[in-house]
């Protein structure tokens, strides 16, 4: 059962948190998820949910852009592992449940997981990362998840395609941020996807 529901924020920049009377587990939330279809949300390590709203046209055509790349390097370097998208469910080490806009798992994490667990929202932490922010986004928050969330979880490398400020931020576990300012130029992910590069000029800014 619910214990509150923030709707103060309906109408501005900043999601919709849900709590619950008892912190909800990530067994729970895939259970809420298969009740509720038609709700993206993620879970919060603290149990409480965030209800994400559709992303625009721009924003959606950004994510593709980079899990298409991610595909094309997977393929041409004969990687085994796993490209996904925005629509995913991932369990990291924190008990929470979230979404990457574009994530790449190697093959001997996902080994470690059975047909089941592949299925549903699989605990694994993947290599590598990607968010874009679109216009509804706050930048801090997103900044935020690339450190607390994705690099504190394991993510060895984490983009965020900063489509408002024009620019770039680049995560890595030792904890160095980079920023690339601009629209064009090329990023490489050379010390963690050996042969991988994203042109920025692909992008719609």
């Amino acid at each position: 059962m619910y214990s509150s529901v923030d709707f103060s924020t309906v109408g501005t920049r900043h999601p919709i948190k849900v709590s619950f009377e008892e912190p909800m587990t990530p067994a729970a939330f895939a259970a809420w998820c298969t009740a509720n279809p038609e709700v993206y949300a993620e879970l919060e390590s603290n149990g409480q949910i965030t209800i994400m709203s559709p992303t625009g046209l721009v924003s959606n055509a950004n994510e593709n852009i980079i899990a298409v790349e991610l595909t094309i390097w997977k393929r041409q370097r004969g990687q085994d592992g796993m490209v996904t998208s925005g629509t995913v469910g991932i369990t990291l080490p924190d008990n929470s449940v979230r979404g990457p806009d574009a994530a790449y798992i190697p093959a001997d994490r996902l080994s470690k997981l059975d047909r089941q667990d592949l299925k549903g929202f699989a605990t694994v932490v993947p290599l590598f990362v990607a968010e874009v922010r679109s216009g509804s986004d706050r930048l801090k928050p997103l900044q935020r998840k690339m450190t607390d969330v994705w690099i504190a979880n394991g993510v060895s490398l984490a983009i965020l395609l900063d489509i408002e400020g024009r620019q770039t931020f680049i995560y890595r576990a030792d904890g160095s941020i980079d920023v690339v300012k601009g629209t064009v130029g090329t990023i490489s992910g050379e010390d963690v996807l050996p042969g991988f590069e994203l042109d920025l000029s692909l992008f719609y800014w």
